[in-house]
């Protein structure tokens, strides 16, 4: 999924990480045995979670997840032979409450790009969660897209990822995951890769105090999902692969990692708290 919001407090993040933001955040990591010739050597998912406050900017207060997905081979022959699939379910809505009543006068949902469609942002079975026809997660999608260049929108980094689990590692990592500065494109490459990434920034959650006259907004998102690697021959360019529970001998996924971005507003603090639950409006 691509936000503008979410784009917008990831850059405020970048220059102020603290405390005050930075909650937690956690790496999933898988690694390969080593097999003769070229083959995998890591998958991994690394998922940060965010708070902004009112009192820290002048944007609302906000809660939401970041995701990056890194995918490594023993070499940079068949890094092409591998890709990524993401899956999601759940909604994010807006709820409008009366300044003089405290009572939702309006619940509508956001909506989103979805396989070349805009549609209503709620999915209450599991979707490949791709903008565009194709499954491949952050593919390629201008008119030239084939089924050579598809991987060019992946990313890699231009410093060396550290990949461990300590806070002081990820937080380090966080900055070459979302900076600019320090990735480029697959399709900007000097020399080949053995080593890409892609990643997510669901909208989040925010308040809105000043939405309207009389009324105040908060938008909450209650998202799960399966970012899943799968062999490249098994990602169709167009329709869906076999699902993340189907074996891999079947063309379902090698490896996938469950991350998710649910919230619960409290009215109480101001603040969004996290939930293990599905928002039973998403379902």
């Amino acid at each position: 999924m691509k936000q503008i919001f979410a784009l917008t407090v990831i850059l405020c993040s970048l220059n102020a990480l603290s405390s005050t933001n930075y909650r937690s955040a956690e790496l999933q990591d898988f690694k390969f045995s080593p097999t003769d010739g070229c083959s995998l050597k890591r998958f991994s998912v690394t998922t940060y979670d965010l708070e902004f406050l009112k009192e820290f900017m002048t944007m609302p207060a906000t809660r939401q997840s970041m995701m990056a997905a890194v995918t490594e081979t023993t070499n940079a022959s068949c890094i092409g032979d591998y890709g990524v699939v993401q899956f999601i379910r759940g909604c994010i809505y807006i709820d409008r409450i009366s300044n003089a009543t405290n009572v939702s006068s309006e619940k509508y949902l956001m909506t989103r790009d979805l396989r070349g469609k805009t549609v209503d942002f709620k999915h209450p079975d599991w979707v490949v969660d791709s903008v565009d026809l194709d499954p491949l997660y952050n593919s390629y999608d201008l008119e030239d897209a084939n089924s050579e260049n598809r991987r060019d929108w992946h990313r890699y980094v231009k410093v060396p990822l550290l990949l461990k689990a300590d806070h002081d590692s990820l937080v380090i990592d966080v900055a070459k995951y979302f900076n600019s500065k320090n990735f480029d494109y697959v399709m900007n490459a000097p020399t080949p890769l053995s080593q890409v990434f892609i990643s997510d920034t669901p909208s989040g959650s925010a308040l809105v105090p000043n939405a309207g006259a009389n009324h105040r907004e908060i938008s909450t998102s209650s998202l799960e999902f399966q970012t899943c690697l799968y062999h490249m021959k098994d990602i169709p360019v167009t329709g869906d692969p076999a699902g993340f529970n189907i074996p891999e001998d079947q063309g379902g996924p090698i490896k996938c990692f469950a991350w998710s971005d649910k919230v619960k507003f409290n009215n109480q603090t101001e603040t969004f708290d996290r939930t293990d639950e599905m928002d039973p409006y998403c379902l």
